[in-house]
């Protein structure tokens, strides 16, 4: 009975320990880390969250969310924190391309999938051997590039470029001035704070120029400034921006805003080419199509790549789901992602929206 009793016990033993390891095969745990509240996007999250649970019901899915503020010794602390849970699978990374860099060194080192849902720094996944970190959106080699190709597309020829001190910005100045086989000629390059500084000299010998079109590559509310100021000074002038200026809540909060900003050019961080029954699947997260853009459709489907890929390949390894979107990509809403051997996201064309008439047209230009 003793020799009956202790087999029993063995085999209780072995049972438990295949159920626990079956909860532990079919468990994906997603953090996210946020700059601050970050509500389209979390929507976006949130859904595809809600989502993968009612559609693979087998499987233990949940995300946490961490929020870093953009202060960098808050975001090495998160890092350390994730890093110290065992049974988170992927990582969406921070917006600040500071943590962000930080994070794929670290991230990679201990085999954690991230997926860089904001702009990272081209250096970090330059020339490197990461193959746990991928990019969802443009390098800013990319940006410049297609920039260019905008000042080209509007037929536009004498550019003067305007960019903030930092090294994506500085990156994007590089690619957009390289020497091209078009009609653009860069007439002029000048820093934020000189321009803010001797706004009215510069202006003046941009006209000396005859400077059809600026080129800016600057920060959020502080770039949407200085180029309403820019505008009003000489509302013919052609203006591009990159994405660092997209922020529709602001800039349509500025008075008579549609005249203001005519014409101008927003490149996009990625190109989600949406169409009308995705705005209307996407519609039912909020009830209202008015609090969706496309940061909610970005969140969705970095969630969405992390765990259908994982259920698909019957894997919660980050090393095995980081193999598979490098041999497959992922097809989301609106967008298929393929990825370089690095980890960039490859690209074919890239977006852009004017504004004509208080409304944004969205056109594409090639890649060079």
């Amino acid at each position: 009975m003793k020799k009956i009793s202790i087999i029993l016990f063995i085999i209780v033993l072995l049972l438990q320990g295949c159920a626990l390891k079956k909860a532990e095969d079919k468990a994906i745990h997603i953090a996210v880390m946020l700059e601050d509240e970050e509500e389209r996007y979390v929507l976006g999250v949130n859904k595809a969250i809600s989502d993968v649970q009612e559609e693979y019901k087998d499987y233990d899915i949940k995300c946490t969310f961490y929020k870093d503020f953009g202060n960098y010794d808050i975001g090495a602390g998160i890092i350390d924190e994730i890093l110290s849970d065992n049974t988170i699978t992927a990582i969406l990374s921070s917006k600040n391309m500071d943590i962000t860099k930080m994070a794929a060194h670290e991230f990679e080192k201990n085999k954690k999938l991230m997926i860089a849902r904001y702009s990272l720094y081209d250096e970090v996944l330059a020339d490197n051997s990461y193959k746990h970190v991928f990019s969802l959106c443009y390098s800013a080699e990319g940006i410049g590039k297609a920039a260019r190709s905008v000042a080209n597309f509007q037929n536009v020829k004498k550019w003067a470029v305007c960019y903030a001190d930092d090294e994506f910005s500085r990156q994007e100045v590089r690619n957009f001035t390289s020497t091209l086989e078009d009609s653009v000629q860069i007439m002029d390059i000048v820093k934020e704070n000189l321009l803010l500084q001797r706004f009215d000299s510069v202006l003046a010998k941009w006209q000396s120029l005859d400077i059809e079109g600026v080129a800016v590559f600057l920060y959020d509310i502080t770039g949407i400034d200085l180029v309403k100021k820019i505008k009003e000074a000489n509302p013919e002038l052609c203006i591009i921006g990159d994405f660092e200026i997209d922020n529709d809540d602001y800039m349509t909060a500025i008075s008579n805003w549609e005249v203001v900003f005519e014409g101008l050019n927003l490149l996009e961080q990625f190109h989600a080419d949406i169409k009308d029954e995705e705005w209307d699947r996407l519609s039912k997260i909020s009830g209202t199509e008015d609090h969706i853009d496309t940061n909610t459709i970005h969140g969705y489907n970095a969630v969405r790549m992390v765990v259908d890929t994982a259920v698909k390949n019957n894997t919660v390894s980050p090393t095995e789901i980081a193999k598979k979107l490098h041999e497959d990509g992922y097809m989301g809403i609106s967008q298929e992602f393929a990825f370089t051997d690095n980890g960039r996201l490859k690209q074919k064309t890239y977006g852009f929206s004017t504004l004509k008439d208080g409304n944004w047209i969205q056109y594409s230009v090639d890649s060079n």
